[in-house]
């Protein structure tokens, strides 16, 4: 049975090229196919390495899927930040479980995906420009509205110009064709898992977490004293990566270890929103900076930027707090799950 959801997206889409229609008709897909269902029953000790694999890979390519059928026909910031996030999911699951999977078919899928994700990436780091500038004027009492409009505007344009970038690019044959690609793929008897064998069962939470938390112990000792923004954007990065790790392989998680991984998700996820809260100052700052329409818009963009340096100064002295709360030895639950 088609969801109520579908079918709007369907008629919505009918305004649009084939190809919009295509995007529309795999959503549909997902609800009617039983072989791309991500939790027919729940997982249990018996549930194959291979299945959970391929579960939590549908999971994303669901998510991803249902977001950019909505981008196409919603303008709203939300379905940008879940298409972006969905992809970025599934680009860290495919690295999370590669020894199961084809490694050529593999990387062509983070390939393309990656691609998918500059373009939403646009999108997405206007939308959060301009909230943060919203918000940080309300801290500038001698900036009125209407100096903060002019900024705002520029912002809006630019944000307006990548959405119908972004928009023109899902309506081309590629990325409805990736969609399908990526249903197919995680459908059941699926063509990229072909060595099923090759993770244990019995240790695939440890084995699926292990490397990129070793990556991320890595980059963090990359850093020394005093890091470039390069560096803590790695951090962030790989942050991530073990955070979608860890939520992949979480239902296989023994009871008695549940609370744990729990806290090391929270305590990962303020880390990584913490070199995010740096990350976004920075660029943000140099961005504004950059804005020079007018003496006017020069003034209030570099009030709002000085703002920004604060925000990412504030960030930057306290990741390393962030950083030793999560990599606490009583947390790493994956090594006795």
């Amino acid at each position: 049975m088609k969801s109520p959801g579908g079918q709007r997206l369907r008629s919505q889409a009918d305004c649009f090229a084939p190809s919009c229609k295509r995007i529309a008709a795999i959503d549909d897909l997902l609800d009617d196919d039983p072989g791309t269902e991500t939790a027919l029953t729940p997982i249990t000790p018996q549930t194959s390495s291979a299945e959970v694999a391929r579960r939590a890979l549908a999971a994303c390519v669901a998510r991803l899927v249902r977001a950019l059928a909505r981008v196409l026909v919603d303008e709203d910031a939300e379905w940008i930040h879940q298409a972006r996030s969905a992809g970025r999911a599934l680009r860290a699951n495919l690295a999370a479980f590669a020894p199961l999977l084809d490694r050529e078919e593999a990387a062509q899928l983070d390939a393309r995906l990656r691609a998918l994700g500059h373009s939403l990436g646009g999108v997405r780091d206007n939308d959060v420009l301009i909230e943060h500038i919203i918000v940080l004027a309300q801290r500038l009492p001698d900036v009125g509205e209407s100096s903060l409009d002019g900024l705002v505007a520029q912002c809006r344009a630019a944000r307006e110009y990548s959405y119908a970038k972004l928009t023109s690019e899902l309506q081309n044959d590629a990325y409805p064709q990736l969609l399908e690609d990526l249903v197919r793929a995680v459908c059941r008897d699926s063509p990229l898992i072909v060595y099923p064998q090759a993770l244990s069962r019995e240790t695939l939470v440890r084995s699926v977490i292990e490397r990129p938390w070793r990556r991320l112990e890595r980059a963090v000792d990359s850093c020394g004293d005093d890091p470039t923004p390069a560096q803590l954007h790695a951090v962030r990065i790989k942050a991530k990566r073990c955070r979608y790790a860890v939520e992949a392989v979480a239902p296989l998680v023994r009871a008695s270890r549940a609370d744990t991984a729990q806290q090391f998700l929270r305590r990962l996820t303020r880390l990584q929103d913490t070199l995010g809260s740096f990350q976004d100052a920075v660029s943000e700052s140099e961005r504004l900076r950059a804005l020079t329409s007018s003496k006017l818009d020069r003034f209030v963009a570099g009030e709002v930027a000085e703002l920004e340096a604060r925000v990412a100064a504030k960030a930057l002295a306290s990741w390393r707090k962030a950083w030793k709360r999560a990599s606490r030895r009583e947390l790493r639950f994956w090594r006795s799950a």
